[in-house]
């Protein structure tokens, strides 16, 4: 098996005004290997609007806008994370690079990641 990142339909919703959601079916089960998730236009900033997974084993999930890390979030076993659409940002890629995803450990990790980019984003 391999890392594997698969855009779905996308969904009529918007998110800050801005919209369609996209959502992306990710499956992970190589570590040290990025994953690009996502990549917007050129002329675009890609916002992680929504993501839901669990872990049956200890892992860490690293995000990424291009090359450079946002984030490393360290899971212990039975330990997840579920961020609705419409709850906000999580976060944002620079304009133009991809989200990129590293695992940590060698177990299979499925999630449902929800994405949508614009040339900017304004939240109340």
């Amino acid at each position: 098996m391999a890392n594997t990142a698969t855009a779905q339909t996308a969904l009529p919703v918007t998110v800050g005004g801005h919209g369609p959601v996209i959502p992306v079916v990710v499956t992970m089960d190589t570590t040290g290997s990025d994953l690009t998730v996502y990549t917007p236009d050129s002329d675009k900033v890609l916002a992680l609007v929504g993501i839901t997974f669990a872990e049956g084993s200890a892992n860490s999930l690293t995000i990424k806008s291009g090359s450079t890390t946002l984030v490393t979030l360290e899971l212990t076993t039975f330990q997840g994370l579920s961020h609705k659409v419409g709850g906000g940002a999580i976060l944002f890629t620079a304009k133009g690079e991809a989200l990129k995803f590293n695992v940590g450990t060698a177990a299979v990790s499925t999630m449902i990641v929800y994405v949508v980019q614009a040339e900017r984003f304004d939240f109340p």
